[in-house]
């Protein structure tokens, strides 16, 4: 009789130990937020817009010292390219900052006050982003080739084309299966060579706010995938 009533309150417990295995082996049914699921995989295009501040300097090769030019810039730019691996992206990097009526300071004069001149900074180059999941949080580094423009009443003076480049931490959220809204603080740098063979180096400091188009990838598909 023990024996059998010991029996009796065995088979309920092993019947449910064996049900709650069985539930961790099923696939969970709770779908997973898209930072946990996915990863940047496949075609990529992300525009940006900001604002920033611009400052360059330029040497004047006299004993005036050096001329300094500063002010707000605005700054636009679009990568496109593709995913060289999970979450790891290369890109055509294009961008530029325009800074117009900067501040202009000589030598130890001081500042000059406002000029009327439009100061236009472009840049192009190959980009390469990582994507630190599930954070969402990148960061993207880009060489370029530079150019530099200023214009002053309608007259427009180019630099010769130098080395840059282009550092930037950003965080993104996704608002769908493909987009990600985010911002970005980024530094870029151009060395160009003006007329007189006097070299100009510019600075941009830019808070910008950015639109990424991204296939993603669920991991738990691909795992499926190398199974078959």
């Amino acid at each position: 009789m023990h024996r059998r009533f010991a029996f009796l309150l065995f088979l309920p417990c092993a019947l449910l130990g064996r049900a709650a295995a069985a539930d961790d082996d099923a696939p969970s049914t709770t779908p997973a937020s898209p930072e946990d699921a996915y990863h940047h995989h496949g075609f990529f295009i992300r525009p940006d817009l900001g604002l920033g501040y611009l400052t360059m300097s330029e040497a004047t090769g006299t004993s005036a010292g050096t001329e300094k030019v500063s002010g707000l810039a605005g700054t636009a730019g679009v990568a496109i390219g593709g995913a060289l691996a999970d979450n790891l992206v290369l890109s055509l990097h294009l961008y530029d900052a325009v800074a117009v009526n900067p501040s202009v300071s000589l030598g130890s004069s001081g500042s000059l006050g406002t000029s009327s001149a439009t100061i236009t900074g472009f840049g192009i180059g190959p980009e390469l982003d990582y994507y630190f999941m599930p954070a969402n949080v990148y960061l993207a580094a880009t060489v370029a080739v530079t150019t530099l423009s200023v214009s002053v009443d309608g007259q427009s003076v180019s630099a010769s084309a130098g080395p840059g480049g282009k550092l930037s931490l950003g965080k993104e959220w996704f608002v769908g299966n493909s987009w990600g809204l985010g911002v970005a603080g980024g530094a870029t740098y151009a060395s160009n060579t003006d007329t007189g063979g006097q070299g100009i180096g510019t600075w941009v400091f830019a808070l910008s706010f950015t639109a990424t188009y991204n296939q993603f990838r669920d991991p738990r598909t691909r795992r499926h995938d190398d199974e078959e």
